[in-house]
C-alpha cells in the first residue's frame, strides 16, 4: 500500500533552461516546425502580415486609398 520515496534533485537553471527549450521545439516540431526559433519567427511573420492588412483596409475605410 505505501509508496517508495524517490528523491529528486531540483534542476539546475541551466538544467530548466535546456528541459524548457527541448520541450518547446518538441512542440513546435509536432507542429511541423524545425524547432521553437522557427515556429516564433513563422509567427512573427504572419503578425507582420496581418498587421500590414489590417492597415491597408483601415486606409480604405477611410477613403484614403
Amino acid at each position: 500500500m505505501g509508496r517508495d520515496v524517490v528523491d529528486i534533485e531540483p534542476f539546475s537553471p541551466e538544467e530548466s533552461e535546456m528541459v524548457a527549450q527541448e520541450r518547446a521545439d518538441l512542440w513546435a516540431q509536432a507542429y511541423g516546425f524545425k524547432d521553437a526559433e522557427d515556429m516564433k519567427a513563422e509567427g512573427e511573420r504572419m503578425e507582420r502580415e496581418y498587421r500590414a492588412q489590417m492597415v491597408g483596409k483601415h486606409a480604405s475605410d477611410d477613403g484614403c486609398n
